[in-house]
């Protein structure tokens, strides 16, 4: 499999909070602007426990993921509702505070794939439950002999779901880029008993 393409990322801030007995549901979420980069790293938690000089029992468990997201041109207004700052639409001005607290949400995004001996691209749609965003490092070069272009970066981190056996990460494949849009338009607005 060799993917070559990122798209359509978008982040819906949790509508309900979530329980132990239920996952959260989410505002309409908003696209982040066109995409560069995401990258996912993930940290687990492991122990092992020998006997008799041999592994009796090794347990490895899901911590969180780390997915540092590099935009062309994230909207000021979606920036601040990600991050927890506030946003003026009259002045276009986004303002940080020091106690901005950065919400809960859902964010997803679809990479494009092939697959060895096939023509056909693959749509895969990735859908992280909870995740918080965090601002990234901003840069400003000036102009010289050659262009360099700078993104924006959005830190985000996905945790574990509160319900027990939650799936933090959800990934499916589509032959169709409708495909994949409607499967997270689902995840963001679940179906009555869905």
């Amino acid at each position: 499999m060799s993917a070559f393409g990122l798209m359509d990322m978008r982040f819906g801030k949790f509508k309900t909070d979530e329980t132990e007995a239920a996952m959260p549901t989410y505002e309409t979420p908003v696209s982040l602007g066109p995409s560069a980069t995401a990258n996912m790293t993930v940290t687990t938690a492991t122990a092992e426990d020998y006997g008799d000089n041999v592994l009796q029992v090794k347990i490895s468990e899901f911590v969180s993921a780390a997915i540092p997201a590099e935009l062309n041109d994230c909207p000021k207004e979606a920036l601040a509702l990600v991050v927890g700052a506030t946003y003026n639409a009259e002045k276009k001005e986004i303002s940080y505070a020091g106690e901005d607290s950065a919400p809960f949400g859902g964010l997803s995004y679809i990479r494009t794939i092939k697959r060895k001996g096939s023509s056909a691209t693959i749509y895969e749609a990735h859908f992280y439950t909870k995740v918080q965003g965090a601002l990234g490092n901003e840069n400003a070069q000036t102009k010289g002999s050659s262009i360099t272009f700078q993104h924006a970066t959005i830190n985000f981190t996905a945790y574990p779901p509160l319900m027990p056996g939650g799936a933090w990460h959800d990934v499916a494949e589509f032959d169709t880029l409708a495909g994949a849009q409607a499967y997270i338009n689902e995840k963001f607005t679940p179906t009555p008993g869905g």
